[in-house]
């Protein structure tokens, strides 16, 4: 007791009282995804129920196949990208339909959609740190104009994107291990052709260069630029030779974000 009115009377006398930390903002769901600006830049935790891949979001994943979604008791959804804490696995389906709380940012799409960013720590954090908007910026800035989609979103409106110039992203797989069903081989044996894997296990044929090293034993989260088209009773997705007229030139084929290494020139 003594102590304590000692340290009463210090900060009585002009001495600093000791400052508490304010606590994160509690953020439900709905919240998150009707009032996008009141947590601008502002660290928060996000409230819900784990859904993996499986949950009732409709508009692609924001910034990879790996974003997850997060529900809450009225069914509301909203994605969240960034590591998950031990017990959630989209994957392995550990954790789902269980309460989840994750420390983050609310964001904005360029759509002006919200997502949930958690941001990377520890042994996990990249040597550069990026924050929300400039993530954002990054994006814009790499995939232009042209609409960059997920492999599920796709398969689920297929000939809404024939002959349509697209980005599609997955997993680019060296072979059909990573599909529930193997998608069916193409008629020009000659061409060179690959499987690009979705986050559900659907696959896609894609006709052009395969960016990953040819000895690859695991699929590699990977974006293509070319268009849909269609053989037989399905879809395949041709890469691009060269950009159509209209379209900045950029890469065709990005893996993680960074375009391949360049071929050696004859000679070299």
């Amino acid at each position: 007791m003594a102590a304590m009115a000692a340290a009463r009377t210090a900060s009585a006398e002009g001495e600093p009282a000791p400052v508490e930390m304010a606590k994160p903002r509690v953020v439900s769901v709905k919240q998150a995804l009707t009032q996008p600006d009141d947590y601008k830049d502002e660290r928060v935790l996000l409230v819900g129920q784990f859904m993996g891949f499986n949950g009732g979001c409709r508009t692609i994943q924001p910034v990879s196949a790996a974003d997850v979604m997060i529900h809450d008791k009225q069914g509301l959804c909203i994605y969240a990208n960034g590591p998950l804490p031990a017990n959630f696995d989209p994957i392995q389906k550990k954790g789902y339909g269980e309460p989840i709380t994750l420390s983050g940012y609310v964001v904005k799409q360029e759509t002006g959609q919200p997502f949930f960013l958690i941001p990377y720590s520890g042994k996990n954090k990249p040597a550069q740190t990026v924050n929300p908007r400039a993530l954002l910026a990054l994006r814009k800035m790499r995939d232009g104009d042209m609409a960059v989609l997920t492999l599920e979103s796709v398969l689920k409106m297929p000939d809404k994107y024939v002959a349509k110039p697209i980005g599609m992203k997955g997993l680019a797989a060296p072979g059909p291990e990573a599909c529930k069903t193997p998608p069916p081989e193409l008629p020009d044996a000659n061409a060179e052709t690959w499987i690009m894997a979705g986050a559900d296990g659907r696959c896609m044929r894609v006709r052009g260069p395969f960016p990953l090293k040819p000895d690859a034993k695991t699929p590699a989260l990977a974006t293509v630029r070319g268009y849909l088209d269609k053989s037989g009773d399905g879809f395949f997705f041709q890469i691009f030779e060269e950009e159509p007229p209209g379209q900045e030139k950029k890469p065709v084929i990005t893996i993680d974000g960074a375009a391949p290494a360049p071929e050696p020139a004859p000679g070299e």
